[in-house]
């Protein structure tokens, strides 16, 4: 698949046509998917830069090719450096080192790899942080809001993620967590491996396919994850199931980095469920979920703010 139909498809500006040969390319094989989303994880990295040196400019293609040979230049010193960093702190003389943040802002997803090898992809409105290097018994994350973590094997050194209503521990898996602290919202979903959750000196074994989330009694539940699907957000896919009008809109504010006001009482008990591309823009959405929910919207000039009528 040519890259600039790929950057347009992430930028929000292909054709249908080419919106449509995207999916169709990517869902052809496993391949192609993987090489879908390590596009991807280069396109949000350039975004993020080009949002620090080019803050009122959008990117253009000739920018796009400029910037991502300049990141994968960077990114291959970067590689080296790490690693005979973590290599003289592991083993010369280990010390304490401090955390590093990085946020992601709404509309925006980004993919990192860790200094073990630990793969991550964070969502929108996250906030991540890590260090440069682990060092010590224990590998130490902190994230606020909702990552996708492939972790790399090391039996003798725990993973560990700490969200703001409770720890997940791990030694090599693969999990969703989402905590975002303005919500006061704990989950995490396992795919494969094994992990434990802990809360106020309680602890929770987690099997593939389970999820634990937070319940009334301020504990944690345990419940088999019913939708895989909703773990697709790293693909651009927007998936609901079951949601509330209300749930949807604040999923849009999430993708899309708007702000929805409802002005009607009677959509609060609406549900729906379905699938969207990101990429095809919140009004497209808007105008596909009107097929089925009777409403109207506007978007007010500065087009950040969207009022449902």
């Amino acid at each position: 698949m040519d890259k600039g139909i790929l950057y347009r498809y992430f930028s929000h500006t292909a054709t249908e046509d080419e919106r449509a040969a995207v999916r169709q390319w990517v869902e052809s094989s496993p391949e192609n998917l993987k090489l879908f989303m390590q596009a991807r994880s280069m396109f949000d990295a350039t975004v993020l830069l080009a949002d620090n040196e080019f803050p009122s400019a959008r990117l253009t293609g000739l920018r796009v090719r400029r910037i991502a040979i300049r990141l994968s230049k960077i990114a291959a010193v970067a590689v080296v450096t790490l690693l005979l960093a973590y290599l003289a702190r592991t083993y010369v003389f280990p010390v304490e080192i401090p955390m590093q943040e990085i946020t992601v802002p709404a509309g925006q997803q980004l993919n990192l790899k860790l200094a073990d090898g630990s793969d991550v992809w964070l969502n929108s409105n996250t906030t991540l942080r890590y260090p440069a290097m682990f060092t010590g018994t224990e590998r130490r994350v902190e994230i606020d809001g909702e990552g996708y973590f492939n972790v790399a094997k090391d039996k003798d050194k725990p993973f560990r993620v700490m969200t703001n209503e409770g720890m997940i521990e791990v030694l090599g898996t693969t999990f969703d967590v989402e905590a975002y602290s303005s919500e006061h919202s704990f989950s995490t979903s396992l795919i494969e491996g094994k992990v434990k959750v802990s809360r106020d000196g309680k602890e929770y074994l987690l099997h593939p396919g389970q999820r634990a989330h937070l319940s009334s009694d301020g504990g944690f539940a345990i419940s088999e994850i019913d939708d895989y699907d909703s773990f697709r957000w790293r693909e651009g896919i927007i998936s609901l199931k079951d949601n509330s009008f209300p749930e949807i809109m604040k999923k849009f504010e999430k993708y899309y980095g708007v702000t929805v006001v409802i002005d009607r009482d009677d959509l609060q008990d609406v549900s729906y469920s379905g699938k969207f591309y990101k990429s095809d823009g919140i009004e497209y959405a808007l105008h596909v979920l009107k097929h089925d929910v009777d409403f109207k919207f506007e978007r007010e000039t500065d087009r950040r703010i969207i009022h449902i009528k």
